[in-house]
């Protein structure tokens, strides 16, 4: 082999490995990309179900209280 090929070899060995190192870069790149996202869709489901619950715990009170008017109202229909 000359020098030539030997060079040769070794450049295009130089510029796989870098090409694939650039790759694999981007890909961890794009993969932690794709993680902040969906650690932010939970993030967000996670508010819009505690707000679910707070809502759901809002409409009991508001339940038990309408039912206490209507026991009232039978109260004073019966009574008449």
């Amino acid at each position: 082999m000359t020098i030539f090929q030997i060079l040769t070899i070794l450049i295009s060995g130089i510029t796989l490995l870098g090409s694939i190192f650039i790759v694999y870069l981007k890909l961890k790149v794009d993969i932690a990309k794709i993680e902040m996202r969906l650690n932010s869709i939970d993030r967000e489901l996670l508010q819009k179900e505690v707000t679910m619950l707070l809502l759901e715990k809002v409409n009991r009170e508001d339940h038990k209280e309408i039912l206490n008017k209507i026991d009232d109202l039978v109260g004073i229909i019966r009574k008449t």
